[in-house]
């Protein structure tokens, strides 16, 4: 009788089906599945773990993309971007137990104007910052950004660091 090949569902010493054992439950003969696939399903819990904390840090290290008003599409809803420009009116900001909660102004780059807020922590964060602007300022401004249409856009300051003025 001729053995059977090697990645078969049989054993190589009594020839019995064993399916997709590691080992034959009659003969007790060891490592019978491919050395590599073995390796590579222990591997995997620990490379898989390792794939999103590198992905996580590159993610966290990218700059935010510099782009000019007029390009923000709403095909970029919710995407994080960066934008320059010139404050365009006083700020509006409201307190709530004389601590800042809201913050308002409009910003142009001189290729369209889009409305930029910031609410409660990130609010407060500016303020303690002394990074609320006076109107005819220039900023750099990144944020989360939404697109309800062509013509209205806003950006929402999550965190300080994300703001600049520039002169």
């Amino acid at each position: 009788m001729s053995s059977p090949h090697p990645h078969s569902p049989h054993c190589p010493a009594c020839e019995r089906y064993i399916g997709p054992a590691e080992s034959c439950p009659w003969c007790g003969v060891d490592g019978l599945k491919p050395i590599s696939l073995k390796v590579f399903r222990r591997l995997s819990l620990f490379l898989a773990p390792l794939g999103i904390a590198l992905l996580a840090t590159m993610v966290n290290n990218q700059e935010l993309p510099l782009l000019a008003i007029r390009d923000l599409t709403p095909m970029m809803n919710y995407g994080h971007v960066r934008v320059q420009g010139i404050v365009t009116r006083e700020p509006t900001v409201r307190r709530y137990n004389k601590q800042v909660d809201y913050l308002s102004y409009t910003l142009d780059d001189g290729t369209g104007h889009i409305r930029v807020t910031a609410y409660r922590d990130a609010a407060r964060e500016l303020a303690n910052n002394q990074l609320i602007p006076e109107q005819g300022r220039a900023m750099e401004i990144g944020g989360t950004l939404t697109v309800n249409n062509y013509t209205h856009r806003s950006l929402t300051i999550t965190s300080a660091e994300h703001v600049k003025p520039l002169y």
